[in-house]
């Protein structure tokens, strides 16, 4: 061997020999338990065995004190406190500055409590155990204090010790307080398994680590703290975990249990870790309490937090505080009861965020009689995601525990959500949220509220600044199939509302119980892409659907979105739907509907909207229908501006397999235009009636087919429909119609105050029957006794209430004047009013105008004038050399001298006669149309043709309006005098 390798082979096994001194040394180290000499009685160790026996200290009272400059414990061995039976604190400090290693048996005598502390640090290794009958405290403070300012130091052992005979009250940090950890080989528990089995069954470790008696107090107070595979019991006690920054000062309070650590006022905290499964448990009869409190709190790697009761005795509370960041990520933090006693609260609180992530969940539940308990989220902000979150549940008589969440953002996605239901005689539990700012559900996100047998979903209570719900999300409460629970209630007041993208919310019924009410109140809310506001009425059930209550600024559904309440295979009645805004914009094959399916007994709900501005388009609607034996439901429109079009509707229908009635539809407008067809309809395709259709409007515009209807395509009779109006114009072959297949035509009444215009093949029909079918003609009646009934000529524009097999109808007509339009006996492509039957007895026609008597028709002049007073020039005759074709004649007030002069100043002229009074009754006219033949009289005056104006007039305002002149007639005729003739009988152009 060369030199040179035996030089490196004797450096190598000098490494070899100083590592194993180093490591003899450590262990040595490890295995010391060592007195310091500051107590007035010190301490004394002997070792028997594995096991370190200590007696001796500083007995004060019922307190015993112990001063070591080094303590550890090394494994297989046993520190033992060997205590008198009357002493019930044993306080113990380490003064050196080594870490205690502890992975032995610590144990004491009766019940005593064990405190420990070393401001350096205490690691507890997998073997660590406690056998001691009192509360166990572990901490890296630096003292520990009492009343009057007493404290017992392990920073300044060497002052004079001022030992005290009172309890401790609190634990003093110094700077830098060294870390503590629980290293252990982590329960034993197949965590999937615990969170997929429903109900879950009791939960249990048989993994061994840190454990006190029933009862009592296992507190873990430093700096940093870790639990890697730890193992924390404390059956029916209190379990305290507590991380803090330099110069803390916390509380120590005496509880039944043993300790309460208290952080008050604190403000500077440190981190605590959870991970590699994890068991923190507190389980017994009665379970226990369990505080943590920290900065950045992780709890990892299938930890589990729990505390369950199997007796009488109510679960303490789970309580996690962060002065940052809490993070439960595939981990699970629950409280259950199996019995009589509650199961315990369970609260998250961080000063900045919580996150729910990776199948980690925070929840509780009932196999007894007792309560589940409440779960608190509070935080700046709170993420829930990748099938995560919050539940409380109930599986007997006992009632799941409400859930309350507050944030100033609160963000839950991939499948994650809160949930409460009840699977037995208790109720589900509320969930309730309150965020500042955004609250968003996304990619499956949640929350959701059932009731499975005899209790009653919960509430789900929303408010928040602005809400979005996004990507197949949603939350809903539910009945399920054979329950006789009702479904829980859903509030939501928000700023700002959508739902888009396959999301929504909901409130159905599969049971005897009923949907629960929903309830909206926002400055906005958009509905689109295929999302839903429903109430369901399911299979099988017999319980109603819920309420839709809207309070909004303004509504927009679109892009085949829908608010729904309806009934599908059940008995029950679906729910009223109730919207309020001051704009309400419908539209793109969306609608707001209520319905009741072909399975269904039950009605459809009414509709109910009170809106300032609601557009309807784009194949959008508002309907109610019925499929089976119950009624459509209402539906009321008040707005102060409606507009439908581009084949968007309103209608209330009965389907054909339908024996119920159509709904009542009304609707309440300042200004309603349809046009393209557009429609409104009361219609039914069945036996049952259609409901009736009542319009109020200020003006009213149908363009380009627009459609108001009652109308039958079965064997039921079509409604009434009611129009009020100012202003009624139909232009483009737009109608107002009451028609049926073989029922009789719906009645028709219009009362307009000023104007009815019809234009360009535009329709008042009530028409019954079809080809071989029955059915009578409904009425039409038109009331504007202050008003005008205009139809352009040549227009094909009709008012007719004509039957096929049946009788015609009556058409009663009460206008001051009426232009362009006229009674006949049948159809022409003119303007017409009929009342005929095709095989059957034609109906009438009554027309009232209090100015005209509309039997004499319109007067033709004659082509060849006669000049009987000598007026017309004899310049006009053919061949003279003045102007051909010209007439002059002067007349009233004369004409200018020439085109560009004005006309003369009428208050020279003075009257021909004076009017006589007015007759006291309106003329009216009777024509009755029958099926064979027609009289005489009736074909003249209905084939009269409107004459053109001839000529023009200056009435008694000085206006001029052109006229079609009539002969002169005497004055004693009882028609009309020679003053009122050219002024009544003219037609304004």
């Amino acid at each position: 061997m060369s030199g040179v390798s035996i030089c490196l082979y004797w450096w190598r096994g000098l490494g070899i020999v100083m590592g194993s001194v180093i490591v003899l040394s450590a262990n040595s180290s490890v295995a010391q338990i060592t007195t310091d000499g500051t107590l007035p009685n010190n301490s004394n160790v002997r070792l028997e065995d594995n096991t370190r026996i200590i007696e001796g200290g500083t007995a004060r009272g019922a307190n015993l004190f112990h001063s070591f400059s080094e303590f550890s414990v090394p494994t297989n061995s046993t520190a033992f406190f060997n205590n008198a039976a009357n002493i019930q604190n044993i306080l113990t400090r380490v003064t050196g500055g080594s870490i205690s290693n502890i992975d032995g048996i610590i144990k004491a005598n009766g019940t005593a409590n064990l405190f420990l502390i070393n401001p350096n640090g205490i690691i507890f290794g997998q073997n660590a155990r406690l056998d001691i009958g009192g509360s166990f405290v572990a901490s890296t403070a630096s003292a520990i204090k009492f009343k009057d300012n007493f404290e017992f130091s392990a920073k300044n052992p060497q002052s004079a010790p001022l030992l005290t005979i009172t309890a401790p009250v609190g634990l003093g940090l110094g700077n830098n307080p060294g870390e503590i950890k629980v290293n252990g080989l982590g329960h034993d528990i197949v965590y999937n398994d615990i969170k997929e089995e429903q109900p879950r069954p009791r939960v249990t470790s048989g993994v061994s680590g840190l454990e006190v008696q029933e009862g009592k107090t296992l507190a873990l107070v430093g700096g940093k703290v870790s639990l890697e595979g730890g193992i924390l019991k404390s059956p029916e006690g209190r379990i305290e975990i507590g991380s803090v920054g330099s110069n803390a000062n916390v509380s120590l309070v005496s509880v039944s249990e043993g300790w309460k650590l208290s952080y008050q006022g604190m403000t500077n905290f440190e981190d605590i870790q959870f991970s590699g499964k994890t068991f923190v448990d507190t389980t017994g009869d009665g379970g226990g309490f369990i505080a943590i409190a920290g900065k950045d709190i992780n709890i990892t790697g299938q930890s589990i937090v729990l505390s369950d009761t199997y007796g009488d005795r109510n679960s303490g509370e789970i309580s996690v505080l962060s002065d940052n960041n809490i993070t439960v990520n595939e981990s699970d933090l629950s409280t259950n009861t199996f019995a009589s006693g509650n199961a315990g609260p369970i609260q998250l609180v961080a000063k900045k965020s919580i996150f729910l992530e990776n199948n980690g969940s925070a929840g509780n539940h009932t196999e007894g009689t007792g309560d589940a308990g409440e779960i608190t989220l509070k935080a700046g902000s709170i993420v829930v995601k990748n099938d995560s979150g919050l539940g409380s549940n109930t599986y007997s008589e006992g009632n799941a525990g409400r859930i309350k969440v507050e944030a100033n953002s609160l963000r839950i996605t991939e499948q994650s959500g809160f949930s409460t239901f009840s699977q037995g005689k208790g109720n589900a539990g509320e969930i309730n949220i309150t965020v500042d700012g955004e609250l968003v559900l996304s990619n499956g996100g949640g929350f959701g509220s059932q009731a499975y047998k005899a209790g009653d979903g919960g509430k789900i209570n929303i408010t928040a600044n602005s809400f979005l719900i996004e990507k197949n999300s949603g939350f809903s409460t539910d009945t399920e199939p054979g329950s006789s629970g009702n479904a829980g209630e859903i509030s939501v007041n928000t700023n700002s509302f959508v739902i888009r993208e396959s999301s929504g919310v909901s409130s159905n019924t599969s049971g005897t119980g009923n949907a629960g009410k929903i309830s909206v109140n926002t400055n906005s809310l958009l509905l689109e892409e295929n999302v839903g506001l429903d109430s369901f009425v399911k299979k099988d059930s017999s319980g109603n659907g819920g309420e839709i209550d809207i309070k909004a600024g303004s509504l927009t559904v679109q892009k085949e979105s829908r608010i729904t309440t309806n009934s599908e295979e059940g008995g029950g009645n679906a729910g009223k739907i109730s919207i309020t805004a001051q704009s309400l914009l419908v539209q793109d094959f969306a609608g707001i509907s209520s319905n009741t399916e072909q399975s269904s007994k039950g009605n459809g709900g009414e509709i109910k909207v009170d809106t300032g501005s609601l557009t309807i388009q784009r194949n959008a609607g508002i309907n109610t229908s019925s499929s089976n034996t119950g009624n459509a439901g209402k539906i009321s429109i008040t707005a102060q501006s409606l507009q439908i079009q581009d084949s968007a509707g309103i209608g209330s229908n009965t389907q054909k397999s339908s024996t119920g009635n159509g709904g009542e539809i009304t609707v309440n407008a300042g200004s309603l235009l349809m046009r393209n067809n557009a429609t409104i309809n009361s219609g039914t395709e069945a036996t049952g009636s259609a409901g009736n259709l009542t319009v109020r409007a200020n003006n009213l515009v149908l363009e380009n087919n627009g459609r108001l209807q009652v109308e039958s395509t079965g064997t039921g009779n079509a409604g009434t429909l009611n129009i009020t109006a100012d202003n009624i114009r139909l232009d483009k072959q737009s109608r107002i119609s009451g028609s049926t297949t073989s029922g009789n035509g719906g009645d028709l009444i219009l009362n307009v105050t000023d104007l009815l215009l019809l234009r360009r093949n535009s329709q008042i029909s009530a028409t019954a029957g079809t080809e071989n079918q029955g059915g009578d003609g409904g009425n039409i009646t038109i009331n504007a006794p202050n008003g005008f009934i205009v139809a352009p000529p040549k227009e094909n524009s009709d008012i007719t209430a004509n039957a096929f097999t049946g009788k015609g109808g009556r058409v009663q007509i009460n206008a001051k004047s009426i232009f362009g339009i006229q009674p006949r006996s049948r159809l022409t492509p003119q303007n017409d009013i009929t009342a005929s039957s095709e095989r059957g007895i034609s109906g009438t026609v009554e027309i009232n105008t209090p100015d005209i008597d509309a039997t004499r028709g319109f007067i033709e002049l004659p082509t060849n004038l006669v000049d009987v007073s000598g007026q017309i020039s004899t310049a006009c005759t053919p061949g003279s050399r003045q102007s051909q074709s010209s007439f002059v004649s002067t007349g009233r007030g004369g004409l200018p001298m020439s085109p560009t002069e004005p006309l003369q100043d009428t208050s020279t002229l003075s009257a021909w006669v004076r009017l006589r009074p007015k007759p006291a009754n309106s003329a009216k006219t009777t024509i009755s149309p029958q099926p064979t033949a027609v009289s005489n009289t009736t074909k003249v005056a209905a084939a009269t043709p409107i004459v053109e104006a001839t000529g023009w007039i200056v009435d008694s305002n000085g206006n001029i309006e052109l006229v079609a002149q009539t002969p002169q007639v005497s004055p004693r005729s009882p028609w009309q005098t020679p003053a009122s003739c050219p002024v009544k009988d003219y037609q304004k152009l």
